[in-house]
């Protein structure tokens, strides 16, 4: 299967700022460093973005990480795509909460090999966004979710 392409657009009822890999940086630092995720090294994501909406994290996840003999674990699995999921809607300056996260799994998951996220915003609507995201490795998609987040109800301008 090969990688996703888009084709449900953005709804438009919310613009978000444009997806800033320096924003993201900033919030991960200030406000979510207690998130064992982006803490551990073994479970922490490296991002960049496509320029126009997805933000893209790889990682290469060690041999520990397994359930099976070479299979990632399901539930670290989840870890990754909502990791990524927080982090896109970081990169667009929401701190967002996971309200509902939705996972089709379609091949299992190697550990000690390269794997990679795309994840982009595809309903806006504040304080409710849904995302959406797929994990392949190479070049097949694996796992596809889809998920819904809350903006932090105490979250002040970010600017």
């Amino acid at each position: 299967m090969n990688s996703p392409t888009h084709t449900t657009p953005p709804d438009k009822r919310h613009t978000l700022r444009p997806l800033d890999l320096d924003l993201l940086t900033r919030l991960r630092e200030k406000h979510h460093r207690q998130c064992h995720a982006c803490s551990h090294q073994s479970l922490r994501l490296e991002f960049e973005t496509d320029g126009v909406d997805t933000l893209i994290g790889r990682i290469t996840p060690p041999q520990e990480l397994c359930s099976y003999p070479n299979v990632l674990h399901g539930g670290i699995i989840s870890l990754f795509i909502d990791e990524a999921m927080t982090c896109c809607l970081m990169g667009h300056g929401v701190l967002g909460l996971t309200g509902e996260l939705s996972l089709r799994f379609h091949q299992s998951v190697e550990t000690c090999q390269l794997l990679e996220i795309k994840t982009r915003v595809i309903h806006a609507r504040r304080p409710l966004y849904q995302l959406e995201s797929h994990l392949s490795q190479n070049g097949n998609i694996m796992v596809s979710a889809k998920a819904k987040f809350m903006q932090k109800p105490d979250q002040t301008s970010l600017t």
